[in-house]
């Protein structure tokens, strides 16, 4: 079982699982999502006192949340820290290992993708095909401007940007759902590495996948 607080999770983590081989359905893996972060309610259900398995793998995937700084764009470490002690502390994993967290770091889903080494150009596409109309998400000479896209698409994660006055301004939310099943769809045709994830960003929903598939 895969917990997820979001539709973008839902849509996304069947494909990723297809392209590496792995059957959900084969392998009697559900998709459950809670719809928030009150995942830890369900998770709990499959930790028993005695701490015998219940013979259930359960993967508990969601964002950090971390927005990075609006003065200079960068996380905080401590903060990211003290964010992810908190969110693990609701569900001491410790003695189950049956269940275990896969969390985005440092912020959310659709960052962790854009970033990532493996998907990163393939969310580019989704992106650029949902919000067609946006300039910095548009292919420039055959190829996209990373740092105007990155800067749009935190803009879009925030919900704001800073103007010239310093002052935040509220700006077009990213569709998410939209680009999640152009992102599936993007996954499902693509031929991807999925053995050397090292150091990826997205490596959090791949040790999900193979944490409930094994």
């Amino acid at each position: 079982m895969i917990l997820v607080e979001g539709w973008a999770e839902e849509i996304i983590l069947p494909a990723i699982a297809q392209g590496m081989g792995k059957d959900l359905t084969a392998h009697e893996v559900s998709i459950i999502n809670v719809g928030s972060t009150a995942y830890m309610r369900y998770a709990k259900i499959f930790m028993r006192q005695n701490l015998e398995s219940m013979g259930c793998k359960v993967a508990i995937v969601t964002d950090l949340d971390i927005r990075p700084n609006d003065e200079d764009g960068r996380f905080d470490a401590a903060i990211e820290a003290e964010k992810r002690t908190n969110i693990t502390a609701q569900v001491d994993t410790t003695n189950y290992p049956d269940v275990s967290w896969h969390i985005a770091e440092p912020w959310t889903l659709e960052w962790c993708l854009n970033e990532s080494g493996k998907f990163g150009d393939l969310f580019k596409e989704a992106v650029s095909k949902v919000h067609s109309r946006t300039d910095a998400f548009k292919k420039k000479d055959g190829q996209f401007k990373t740092e105007d896209f990155k800067a749009e698409l935190t803009n879009k994660l925030r919900k704001y940007k800073i103007n010239e006055e310093g002052k935040h301004e509220s700006v077009t939310q990213l569709d998410k759902v939209a680009v999640a099943y152009q992102f599936a769809k993007l996954v499902k045709e693509a031929e991807i590495d999925y053995e050397h994830l090292n150091g990826d960003s997205a490596k959090y929903l791949i040790d999900a996948i193979n944490h409930v598939c094994s």
